[in-house]
């Protein structure tokens, strides 16, 4: 639930704020100034998602049994306000974020294994995860200000729309995505049955591994591409399209074991559909390609959330004649890697027509 509410703070920010810091590297009027809108809007996202959260607990009765384990969780949801990710990674200092991280989690084991001993401390072990992750990021935000040397600035409502307006196109696209991949889940549990949704679990767990890694490549490349502009975004795409495949292999080398691994012989079934499911590594990590390098340079956001409600529209096409004629968990990934190439396919032919690439 955390990672929905995650969604709605950063409201789709991380990707144009790179930008916008790049954009003003050299005026610290600016970044004190794109520095306060940040931690304004995001703040009020914050205690918005802390109302919702309230309001559930209140409503719903499997939360409300644990409803102060639920509000303490909240609290982790400050890391991702007070570690201002996208100020360190636009200037290419990330390491700092990763070392106040780990410091964090490793000041907090002495103390998870002095006080908590059995299930019955399931709440302290809850305040001492969000009070260290809280930690970490006031680490975060010191250094900000006394090492970086930013200041809060009086700010107006044209700072804040001016965030909004950038934000909205990938807080779309995060939405439909997030929708997509829940219902996804849902319609493999009401047409086929619940074996079927462990299947397609495990085996998108085993491709989500290798995706994870090679996506922070685009992270790497991002302000680095915004702040240069010598990279040649063809030759990185390329490129892409051969590390994708690369990957494909490995899993079709390695998802066997780690099929073994995770759910064992039973779930061998999750070998194929991982196999299937991992084509669509070539599409995240070249369509996250197309939105780093082509799109948010050229300023044209809204194709964000269009190529996600294009990659929505095909999976529904291919998904109901393929799950009407077969009926099974491969018919279903197939429906899905599908939509995803319709998703990669709409970013090549809008950029070749609007001349971006």
């Amino acid at each position: 639930m955390l990672s929905y509410f995650n969604v709605l703070i950063d409201f789709g920010l991380s990707t144009p704020l790179v930008k916008r810091y790049v954009d003003c590297a050299d005026d610290n009027v600016r970044q004190n100034r794109l520095f306060s809108t940040v931690c304004a809007l995001k703040g009020a996202m914050y205690l918005l998602s802390l109302l919702l959260m309230c309001g559930a607990v209140q409503i719903v009765p499997l939360l409300k049994c644990n409803a102060l384990v639920y509000i303490i969780i909240m609290l982790q949801g400050l890391w991702d306000i007070l570690s201002f990710q996208w100020i360190y990674q636009a200037k290419q200092r990330m390491y700092v974020v990763t070392y106040c991280s780990v410091i964090s989690r490793v000041l907090m084991i002495p103390f998870v294994i002095i006080f908590v001993n059995d299930d019955s401390d399931l709440l302290l072990f809850v305040v001492l995860n969000a009070l260290f992750w809280v930690l970490g990021a006031l680490a975060v935000l010191a250094h900000l200000l006394f090492v970086e040397k930013f200041r809060f600035v009086r700010i107006t409502f044209g700072d804040v729309k001016s965030l909004l307006r950038d934000g909205m196109p990938f807080l779309s696209s995060d939405i439909i995505g997030a929708l997509r991949n829940e219902v996804a889940v849902v319609f493999v549990g009401s047409f086929l049955g619940m074996r079927d949704v462990a299947i397609y679990d495990l085996a998108n767990k085993v491709v989500s591994i290798p995706r994870t890694l090679i996506m922070n490549i685009n992270r790497a490349l991002y302000p680095d591409v915004l702040s240069t502009g010598k990279y040649d975004v063809r030759k990185i795409l390329r490129y892409e399209y051969l590390l994708g495949l690369l990957v494909v292999v490995g899993v079709a080398l390695f998802g066997y074991w780690a099929v073994l691994l995770l759910g064992g012989a039973s779930m061998i079934e999750a070998y194929g559909v991982s196999i299937i499911l991992s084509l669509s590594i070539i599409t995240w990590f070249v369509v996250g390609a197309y939105i780093n390098f082509i799109f948010v340079p050229a300023g044209v956001y809204r194709y964000v959330t269009i190529k996600q409600a294009v990659a929505v529209v095909g999976f529904m096409i291919f998904c109901v004649p393929l799950m009407y004629f077969y009926g099974n968990v491969y018919a279903f990934a197939i429906s899905f890697v599908v939509s995803e190439f319709v998703e990669l396919a709409y970013c090549h032919i809008v950029s070749r027509r609007k001349g971006l690439l």
